[in-house]
């Protein structure tokens, strides 16, 4: 995605965040690398909470802090882990 495509979608409101199963510490160095790292209000790795993706407390827990509702969510990944994430809590 390129970066004024993460501009725009801050600048319209949208709220950003990352789940990933990498360790919290790398993922941030890895978006602050690439200049990213300032468009996430909130990041979690796999050693964030006690279960990692496919289990859905990452999402939840992050809808939960923003007051949304998985409906008003989306998930964008790479790989099938991160469909069924998005399956399991209901994004």
């Amino acid at each position: 995605m390129p970066i004024h495509s993460f501009r725009l979608l801050t600048a319209a409101g949208r709220f950003l965040a990352v789940l990933t199963n990498k360790p919290e510490r790398f993922s941030r160095l890895i978006l602050e690398g690439l200049g990213l790292l300032g468009h996430f209000r909130q990041i979690y790795g796999g050693n964030s909470l006690e279960r990692k993706k496919p289990d859905p407390i990452g999402i939840l827990t992050m809808l939960k802090k923003c007051a949304l509702n998985p409906r008003q969510a989306m998930i964008v990944g790479d790989s099938s882990v991160d469909v069924l994430t998005g399956r399991n809590a209901g994004v």
